[in-house]
């Protein structure tokens, strides 16, 4: 019989087989379709078949006091993705999803806002890292130079805290992780069709309906959407057999792992020596901030004794 632990991290490893598919997806649906009609797709779409199943299965609308909770969550998950496809267009697979994946420092961040949580040292240290790792992504040699995408990817991960808090309490609650997933994308959708139409008004955001034929595109977009559906209900599912969110922390970054094999087999990019040193001191700070570097020490102590 499998313990519980090991099915919480293959459940947490195919959570981030997922996202890092989705982010995948996303990335060649950019380069052939409007970014705007990218993000109401990634959200409309998993929300029909989701709640549709919810209806089949003759479920009642969510508690009164878990819409609160739900509308957190949507405002938190539309704008990280709004963030997140704005820098993937303009950054590559890789910058994005470790910009991303920066969500773990910010959760540490609203914690010590929010309920006064004193930060760690680890958390501080990591806060410096993640910084000094930005101005190396930018990979100019001759100094800083600011780019507007970087600050956008950092914003995607901040965002990501505010959706990965308010989905642990979801998840903890009596709602299943279909129908956590399913409100919460629906109430992201509706909230970014005003937003979007404003943004289109001015040029900021490209907007196309045009409805593609391309059986190309087409199954691009049946992958991400079982692919985001698979990732929101496999890590609920962890984080229901988990004992501690620290248990899972570390495994958090084999989405990076997972999205460097696409990179570097699917796309024809290179990075500079600056942008190698700042990836690795924001995934090092990551990694310091879970606990995970810690961990691995521990472990290699143990071997030379």
């Amino acid at each position: 019989m499998i313990k519980t632990d090991q099915r919480a991290t293959a459940f947490m490893l195919m959570s981030t087989f997922c996202t890092s598919l989705t982010g995948l997806t996303a990335k060649f649906l950019t380069l052939r379709m409007a970014t705007g009609s990218v993000l109401l797709l990634r959200f409309f779409l998993p929300a029909i078949i989701m709640l549709s199943l919810i209806l089949l299965a003759k479920r009642c609308l969510p508690e009164r006091d878990m819409w609160r909770v739900l509308i957190i969550r949507a405002v938190g998950v539309a704008a990280c993705q709004f963030c997140f496809l704005y820098s993937l267009g303009k950054l590559s697979l890789v910058e994005s999803v470790v910009l991303f994946s920066t969500g773990p420092i910010f959760i540490a961040l609203f914690e010590r806002c929010l309920f006064k949580v004193l930060l760690q040292s680890a958390t501080l240290w990591a806060i410096g890292l993640t910084f000094v790792g930005v101005i190396f992504l930018a990979g100019n040699t001759d100094g800083f130079t600011f780019k507007p995408e970087l600050l956008i990817g950092l914003m995607s991960g901040m965002f990501n805290a505010v959706s990965q808090l308010s989905l642990h309490r979801a998840s903890k609650s009596s709602m299943s992780g279909m129908e956590s997933s399913g409100w919460s994308f629906l109430l992201a959708g509706v909230m970014l069709v005003p937003i979007l139409a404003l943004f289109h008004e001015q040029g900021a955001v490209d907007l196309n309906f045009t409805f593609t034929t391309s059986h190309i595109v087409m199954l691009i977009v049946m992958v991400m959407t079982f692919a985001i559906i698979g990732t929101q209900l496999s890590r609920n599912s962890a984080y229901r057999l988990a004992e501690t969110n620290s248990q899972l922390a570390p495994l958090i970054y084999t989405n990076l792992v997972f999205t460097a094999v696409w990179q570097f087999t699917l796309f024809d990019e290179r990075f500079s020596l600056h942008q190698y040193i700042g990836l690795g001191l924001i995934v090092g700070a990551n990694m310091l901030r879970s606990g995970l570097l810690k961990q691995m020490a521990k472990q290699m102590l143990k071997r030379f004794r």
